[in-house]
């Protein structure tokens, strides 16, 4: 196989294992953002949830960039290792408001780790914020971790819709 045929062949199951890893949660839908150039490969949008205080629900989505390799990842090491080497040129793509995440799965075994880019924090009561992780933390893809991430997510829009909605009551 060529190098390029080899890196199209990596890149489209690298997103189909990403996709069938995020549709792991029920009422999950993924988007692909296509040929974009915006920093990122597919959106994923949450199941609406209620906030309280608001009358219409609120959509929770993830932003993801999804990375794929032939070389075999043994764990979270080889993922860690693997991911700091090409991950200074993601820090050039452009600001996305909303969290991303980066999911890297290697084509021997279908391994997959994942790492924050733009990670959602809740800093005190009514205080969310984002922040831009310059340094990989690949943690392997697991239901527990996948969920940790959605409840992460999920977290963050239900404080950052009170903080933005909060005249619209």
């Amino acid at each position: 196989m060529s190098t390029r045929a080899e890196a199209e062949y990596v890149g489209r199951r690298a997103e189909l294992l990403a996709q069938l890893v995020l549709t792991r949660r029920k009422g999950v839908s993924v988007f692909s953002v296509g040929n974009a150039d915006i920093g990122i490969d597919l959106v994923a949008n949450l199941p609406p949830m209620r906030v309280k205080g608001l009358e219409k629900p609120v959509q929770p989505s993830l932003a993801v960039l999804v990375k794929g390799t032939s070389v075999e990842l043994d764990g979270e090491v080889d993922a860690n290792t693997y991911a700091r080497s090409t991950w200074k040129p993601l820090s050039a793509n452009p600001l996305i408001l909303s969290p991303v995440v980066v999911l890297l799965f290697s084509m021997e075994g279908d391994q997959g780790f994942y790492s924050w880019l733009m990670e959602p924090r809740l800093y005190g009561e009514g205080a969310p914020g984002l922040d831009f992780v310059d340094t990989p933390d690949m943690t392997k893809i697991t239901r527990k971790s996948i969920d940790h991430v959605f409840d992460r997510v999920e977290s963050w829009y239900t404080m950052m819709a009170g903080i933005l909605m909060r005249h619209a009551t």
